[in-house]
């Protein structure tokens, strides 16, 4: 096999599999064991570094062709890929109004209860509609914020503060092992009051291993 049927066939493989490489990158620098689907769209450009080597494999199976080498599958893998390698890579985009990667929700969380949550940290933040529901991971902060934990903090939680919780949040506490319920009318820590209207409230989850924050705000609980 000539040096210019081997090239086609690498190109030709590099541009299938280039796009799962790219987004497995975007996977682990956006620590989606983390932050889950979030962490990874944060980095969903990555894949936009396939339409160049998809670009490159075309241009090389056409100049091929005119010194009577044939890689069509090049020409035709390039055109189906180029697409989805811009769909993919432009997702962060598209979930714009879905996802937040700031810390708008901490510094709303630290007015609300005069709590020092550390900015300056990754978080990914998922807009529902009726809240917002985040992860922080805390770093380079973390011996700094557990050593400003202090009692109304809890090592358990409450079952009637669990069950009002939302299902994402819900779903997610036994991953965590200090919790903190905030009133935002009663100004109560850890206290749910009975009553017809929905009640604004914060809930803060954190694992002192992982030093995952798991944070809920802007939500209106009905005990």
């Amino acid at each position: 096999m000539k040096t210019i049927n081997k090239i086609g066939i690498i190109l030709l493989l590099v541009t299938i599999l280039i796009g799962p490489f790219l987004f497995s990158v975007a996977c682990v620098v956006g620590e989606a064991n983390v932050f889950g689907v979030g962490g990874a769209l944060r980095y969903s450009w990555l894949v936009y570094f396939g339409v160049p080597v998809a670009i490159i494999s075309m241009v090389f199976a056409l100049k091929a062709k005119n010194n009577g080498y044939h890689h069509r599958k090049n020409v035709i893998v390039s055109c189906l890929f180029i697409p989805v390698f811009l769909l993919i890579g432009s997702e962060r985009y598209f979930f714009a109004d879905f996802y937040d990667y700031t810390d708008q929700i901490i510094i709303s969380v630290n007015r609300k209860t005069a709590l020092f949550i550390p900015t300056n940290e990754r978080v990914v933040t998922v807009k529902y509609g009726q809240f917002d529901l985040a992860i922080e991971k805390i770093a380079s902060s973390k011996d700094v914020f557990e050593s400003s934990m202090d009692t109304k903090w809890e090592n358990s939680l409450a079952s009637p503060i669990w069950n009002l919780l939302p299902l994402e949040a819900s779903s997610q506490v036994s991953t965590f092992n200090k919790f903190l319920f905030y009133d935002c009318v009663s100004k109560d820590f850890n206290k749910v009051t009975v009553q017809d209207d929905g009640r604004s409230c914060v809930f803060l989850a954190y694992s002192t291993s992982s030093g995952r924050l798991m944070i809920l705000d802007e939500y209106k609980y009905k005990a």
